[in-house]
């Protein structure tokens, strides 16, 4: 994982919570809750656009090729799922 994925997560965060104190003053809450959701949604997507990308190198660090198979890797198993 890089460090500057850090520094992009803690910058939206940082936005979105002066974003909300400014619309929580302005009396505005329910716009404020739309910004928290979409900074929230936001690094979301990047954190499962990592576990993407770590999942992949995995598969080509150990050789899990499974064409149109699922490799199920939840309970620590080697059962493989047909889809």
């Amino acid at each position: 994982m890089e460090v500057d994925l850090i520094f992009k997560i803690a910058a939206i965060g940082i936005i979105v919570s002066v974003l909300n104190q400014l619309l929580k003053r302005a009396e505005r809450d329910e716009q404020a809750m739309m910004t928290t959701l979409a900074g929230l949604i936001v690094v979301l997507l990047m954190i499962i656009n990592e576990i993407a990308n770590l999942f992949e190198t995995i598969k080509t660090v150990f050789g899990l090729y499974c064409y149109g198979y699922y490799l199920c890797l939840c309970h620590m198993c080697c059962n493989i799922i047909n889809m």
